[in-house]
Protein backbone atom coordinates (compact mmCIF):
# COMPACT_ATOMS: atom_id res chain seq x y z
CA UNK A 1 0.00 0.00 0.00
CA UNK A 2 2.73 2.25 0.75
CA UNK A 3 4.32 2.18 -2.78
CA UNK A 4 0.10 2.90 -4.05
CA UNK A 5 0.38 6.04 -1.72
CA UNK A 6 3.74 7.53 -3.18
CA UNK A 7 2.27 6.70 -6.44
CA UNK A 8 -1.29 8.77 -5.72
CA UNK A 9 1.12 11.46 -4.33
CA UNK A 10 3.10 12.08 -7.05
CA UNK A 11 0.37 12.58 -9.39
CA UNK A 12 -1.64 15.06 -7.26
CA UNK A 13 -1.36 18.99 -7.98
CA UNK A 14 -2.30 18.81 -4.05
CA UNK A 15 -0.58 17.19 -1.16
CA UNK A 16 -1.02 13.94 0.11
CA UNK A 17 0.58 12.74 3.75
CA UNK A 18 0.62 9.05 5.07
CA UNK A 19 3.51 9.32 7.66
CA UNK A 20 2.98 8.54 11.05
CA UNK A 21 2.75 12.67 12.54
CA UNK A 22 0.04 13.71 9.75
CA UNK A 23 -2.12 10.20 10.62
CA UNK A 24 -2.12 11.02 14.54
CA UNK A 25 -3.35 14.24 13.68
CA UNK A 26 -6.13 13.77 11.64
CA UNK A 27 -7.02 10.61 13.84
CA UNK A 28 -9.69 13.19 15.90
CA UNK A 29 -12.04 15.73 15.86
CA UNK A 30 -14.14 17.46 18.12
CA UNK A 31 -15.55 14.16 19.39
CA UNK A 32 -14.51 11.52 21.61
CA UNK A 33 -13.72 9.25 19.07
CA UNK A 34 -10.03 8.37 17.54
CA UNK A 35 -9.19 6.29 14.18
CA UNK A 36 -5.72 6.34 12.48
CA UNK A 37 -6.59 7.15 8.57
CA UNK A 38 -4.42 5.73 6.19
CA UNK A 39 -3.69 8.88 4.58
CA UNK A 40 -4.74 12.46 4.41
CA UNK A 41 -4.92 14.56 1.29
CA UNK A 42 -5.41 18.24 0.62
CA UNK A 43 -7.20 18.35 -2.93
CA UNK A 44 -6.36 21.55 -5.17
CA UNK A 45 -7.94 20.76 -7.70
CA UNK A 46 -11.22 19.12 -8.87
CA UNK A 47 -8.80 16.79 -10.68
CA UNK A 48 -7.18 15.67 -7.32
CA UNK A 49 -10.71 14.29 -6.63
CA UNK A 50 -11.30 12.45 -8.87
CA UNK A 51 -8.15 10.76 -8.69
CA UNK A 52 -8.81 10.03 -5.05
CA UNK A 53 -12.12 8.74 -6.13
CA UNK A 54 -10.22 6.34 -7.99
CA UNK A 55 -7.66 5.22 -6.03
CA UNK A 56 -10.45 4.27 -2.95
CA UNK A 57 -12.56 2.42 -5.62
CA UNK A 58 -9.36 0.15 -6.78
CA UNK A 59 -8.05 -0.25 -3.18
CA UNK A 60 -11.48 -0.78 -1.46
CA UNK A 61 -10.97 2.03 0.56
CA UNK A 62 -12.97 5.08 2.15
CA UNK A 63 -12.62 9.02 1.53
CA UNK A 64 -13.09 11.27 4.57
CA UNK A 65 -14.53 14.46 3.92
CA UNK A 66 -13.17 17.68 6.25
CA UNK A 67 -13.21 20.72 7.09
CA UNK A 68 -12.81 22.33 10.20
CA UNK A 69 -13.76 19.04 11.69
CA UNK A 70 -15.99 20.69 14.69
CA UNK A 71 -18.67 18.12 15.08
CA UNK A 72 -19.33 15.93 17.78
CA UNK A 73 -20.56 12.64 16.17
CA UNK A 74 -17.40 11.39 14.43
CA UNK A 75 -17.95 12.39 10.89
CA UNK A 76 -14.33 13.28 10.21
CA UNK A 77 -12.19 10.31 11.46
CA UNK A 78 -12.06 6.91 9.99
CA UNK A 79 -9.51 4.35 8.55
CA UNK A 80 -9.86 5.86 5.23
CA UNK A 81 -8.40 8.88 3.46
CA UNK A 82 -9.00 11.88 4.79
CA UNK A 83 -9.64 15.06 2.57
CA UNK A 84 -8.84 17.91 4.24
CA UNK A 85 -10.34 20.81 1.87
CA UNK A 86 -9.75 23.79 4.01
CA UNK A 87 -5.94 24.26 3.20
CA UNK A 88 -6.71 25.06 -0.82
CA UNK A 89 -10.74 26.08 -1.17
CA UNK A 90 -11.19 28.87 1.38
CA UNK A 91 -11.96 31.44 -1.32
CA UNK A 92 -15.14 33.56 -1.21
CA UNK A 93 -15.44 34.20 -4.87
CA UNK A 94 -18.35 35.79 -5.79
CA UNK A 95 -21.12 37.77 -4.65
CA UNK A 96 -24.17 39.64 -6.28
CA UNK A 97 -25.46 42.07 -4.19
CA UNK A 98 -28.77 42.79 -6.31
CA UNK A 99 -30.13 38.63 -6.15
CA UNK A 100 -28.40 39.04 -2.42
CA UNK A 101 -25.79 35.38 -3.23
CA UNK A 102 -22.37 34.56 -2.63
CA UNK A 103 -20.33 31.91 -4.27
CA UNK A 104 -17.97 30.08 -2.04
CA UNK A 105 -15.31 27.37 -1.58
CA UNK A 106 -16.08 25.08 1.02
CA UNK A 107 -13.35 26.05 3.33
CA UNK A 108 -14.30 29.40 4.15
CA UNK A 109 -15.20 29.91 7.83
CA UNK A 110 -18.69 31.07 8.71
CA UNK A 111 -17.59 34.15 10.37
CA UNK A 112 -15.30 35.43 7.94
CA UNK A 113 -18.17 35.06 5.37
CA UNK A 114 -20.49 37.29 7.93
CA UNK A 115 -17.53 39.70 8.18
CA UNK A 116 -17.34 39.82 4.61
CA UNK A 117 -21.49 40.07 4.13
CA UNK A 118 -21.44 43.00 6.70
CA UNK A 119 -20.91 46.16 4.28
CA UNK A 120 -24.05 44.43 2.14
CA UNK A 121 -26.10 44.41 4.89
CA UNK A 122 -26.27 40.87 4.98
CA UNK A 123 -25.77 37.71 7.15
CA UNK A 124 -25.06 34.42 6.54
CA UNK A 125 -26.89 31.48 9.23
CA UNK A 126 -27.77 29.36 10.24
CA UNK A 127 -26.06 30.44 13.59
CA UNK A 128 -24.28 27.86 15.09
CA UNK A 129 -21.85 27.32 18.42
CA UNK A 130 -18.51 26.52 15.79
CA UNK A 131 -19.23 30.10 14.03
CA UNK A 132 -15.73 30.91 14.54
CA UNK A 133 -13.88 27.76 13.17
CA UNK A 134 -16.73 26.28 11.05
CA UNK A 135 -16.60 25.88 7.50
CA UNK A 136 -19.15 25.98 4.75
CA UNK A 137 -18.75 22.34 3.68
CA UNK A 138 -19.49 21.03 6.99
CA UNK A 139 -22.20 23.03 7.17
CA UNK A 140 -23.39 21.79 4.40
CA UNK A 141 -22.92 18.26 4.38
CA UNK A 142 -24.22 18.36 8.20
CA UNK A 143 -27.27 20.47 7.51
CA UNK A 144 -25.84 22.99 10.30
CA UNK A 145 -28.79 23.85 12.60
CA UNK A 146 -28.04 26.48 15.86
CA UNK A 147 -30.09 27.29 18.00
CA UNK A 148 -32.05 29.76 16.34
CA UNK A 149 -32.78 27.46 13.54
CA UNK A 150 -36.70 27.81 14.03
CA UNK A 151 -35.89 31.60 13.27
CA UNK A 152 -33.23 30.75 10.06
CA UNK A 153 -34.41 27.28 9.13
CA UNK A 154 -31.56 24.73 8.45
CA UNK A 155 -28.38 24.88 6.22
CA UNK A 156 -30.10 22.66 3.66
CA UNK A 157 -33.34 25.39 3.13
CA UNK A 158 -31.10 28.03 2.55
CA UNK A 159 -29.05 25.80 -0.45
CA UNK A 160 -29.39 27.55 -3.84
CA UNK A 161 -26.68 25.06 -5.94
CA UNK A 162 -24.67 22.74 -5.42
CA UNK A 163 -22.17 21.54 -7.85
CA UNK A 164 -20.72 17.87 -7.06
CA UNK A 165 -18.05 14.74 -7.67
CA UNK A 166 -20.24 12.01 -7.20
CA UNK A 167 -18.59 8.70 -6.09
CA UNK A 168 -17.80 7.44 -9.62
CA UNK A 169 -16.22 10.83 -10.47
CA UNK A 170 -18.97 12.17 -12.55
CA UNK A 171 -19.91 16.26 -11.89
CA UNK A 172 -23.39 17.07 -11.24
CA UNK A 173 -25.29 19.86 -10.35
CA UNK A 174 -27.64 19.79 -7.53
CA UNK A 175 -30.54 22.83 -7.54
CA UNK A 176 -34.15 23.77 -8.02
CA UNK A 177 -35.25 23.69 -11.62
CA UNK A 178 -38.75 23.75 -13.23
CA UNK A 179 -40.95 21.02 -14.12
CA UNK A 180 -40.22 21.55 -18.23
CA UNK A 181 -36.60 21.83 -17.44
CA UNK A 182 -36.91 18.32 -15.52
CA UNK A 183 -38.77 17.10 -18.76
CA UNK A 184 -35.92 18.58 -21.09
CA UNK A 185 -33.38 17.18 -18.88
CA UNK A 186 -35.32 13.91 -18.58
CA UNK A 187 -34.79 13.57 -22.50
CA UNK A 188 -31.56 14.31 -22.76
CA UNK A 189 -30.54 11.90 -19.91
CA UNK A 190 -32.33 9.39 -22.14
CA UNK A 191 -29.79 10.12 -24.98
CA UNK A 192 -26.81 10.06 -22.57
CA UNK A 193 -25.14 10.84 -19.87
CA UNK A 194 -25.56 14.66 -18.26
CA UNK A 195 -22.09 16.44 -17.67
CA UNK A 196 -21.69 19.69 -16.01
CA UNK A 197 -18.71 22.49 -15.25
CA UNK A 198 -16.31 23.07 -12.36
CA UNK A 199 -17.89 21.16 -9.53
CA UNK A 200 -16.45 22.63 -6.99
CA UNK A 201 -17.99 26.02 -4.91
CA UNK A 202 -20.14 26.52 -3.06
CA UNK A 203 -23.33 29.48 -3.43
CA UNK A 204 -24.74 30.94 -0.63
CA UNK A 205 -27.58 33.37 0.03
CA UNK A 206 -27.47 35.61 2.78
CA UNK A 207 -30.65 37.18 4.11
CA UNK A 208 -31.12 41.36 4.78
CA UNK A 209 -30.25 41.72 8.36
CA UNK A 210 -32.50 44.44 8.41
CA UNK A 211 -35.47 41.56 7.33
CA UNK A 212 -36.19 38.75 9.30
CA UNK A 213 -38.44 37.05 6.24
CA UNK A 214 -37.95 33.39 6.05
CA UNK A 215 -36.72 32.79 2.05
CA UNK A 216 -38.41 30.01 -0.04
CA UNK A 217 -36.61 26.86 -1.26
CA UNK A 218 -36.49 28.09 -4.48
CA UNK A 219 -33.53 28.15 -6.65
CA UNK A 220 -32.07 32.02 -6.87
CA UNK A 221 -36.25 33.19 -6.15
CA UNK A 222 -35.51 34.88 -2.21
CA UNK A 223 -35.99 38.31 -2.52
CA UNK A 224 -34.91 40.07 0.80
CA UNK A 225 -34.53 43.84 0.69
CA UNK A 226 -30.84 44.66 2.60
CA UNK A 227 -31.51 47.33 5.05
CA UNK A 228 -28.84 48.97 7.56
CA UNK A 229 -27.11 46.40 9.79
CA UNK A 230 -28.46 46.58 12.91
CA UNK A 231 -26.97 47.29 16.98
CA UNK A 232 -25.77 43.87 18.55
CA UNK A 233 -29.14 44.33 20.55
CA UNK A 234 -31.30 44.50 17.73
CA UNK A 235 -33.23 40.78 17.27
CA UNK A 236 -33.01 41.19 13.63
CA UNK A 237 -29.11 40.85 14.06
CA UNK A 238 -29.22 37.76 14.77
CA UNK A 239 -31.54 36.82 11.66
CA UNK A 240 -29.84 35.71 8.79
CA UNK A 241 -30.24 33.78 5.35
CA UNK A 242 -28.05 31.67 3.81
CA UNK A 243 -27.03 31.26 -0.24
CA UNK A 244 -25.18 28.22 -1.11
CA UNK A 245 -23.87 26.26 -4.02
CA UNK A 246 -21.39 26.43 -6.32
CA UNK A 247 -19.83 27.17 -9.78
CA UNK A 248 -16.12 27.65 -10.26
CA UNK A 249 -14.80 30.42 -12.12
CA UNK A 250 -11.30 28.65 -12.75
CA UNK A 251 -10.83 24.47 -13.36
CA UNK A 252 -7.84 24.93 -11.05
CA UNK A 253 -9.37 26.12 -8.08
CA UNK A 254 -12.13 24.43 -7.27
CA UNK A 255 -14.78 25.44 -4.67
CA UNK A 256 -17.08 23.75 -2.10
CA UNK A 257 -19.91 21.28 -2.89
CA UNK A 258 -18.25 18.09 -4.05
CA UNK A 259 -20.54 15.41 -2.93
CA UNK A 260 -17.90 13.58 -1.40
CA UNK A 261 -17.01 16.51 0.98
CA UNK A 262 -20.77 15.35 2.39
CA UNK A 263 -19.32 14.59 5.98
CA UNK A 264 -16.92 18.01 6.06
Amino acid sequence: MQSKLRQLQQSLDGELHFDSLMRALYATDASVYRELPLAVAYPRTVDDVKKLIRFATENETSLIPRTAGTSLGGQCVGTGIVVDVSKHWNKILEINEQERWVRVQPGVIRDELNEFLKPYGLFFGPVTATASRAMIGGMVGNNSCGATSIVHGTTREHVLEIEAVLSDGSEVVFGSISEGEFLRRQRWMAQGPVTSGQADTTLLKPKSIANSTKPSNSLKTSRISAGNTPSPTSTDATRAMPWTCCSTTSPSTPTARTSIFANC
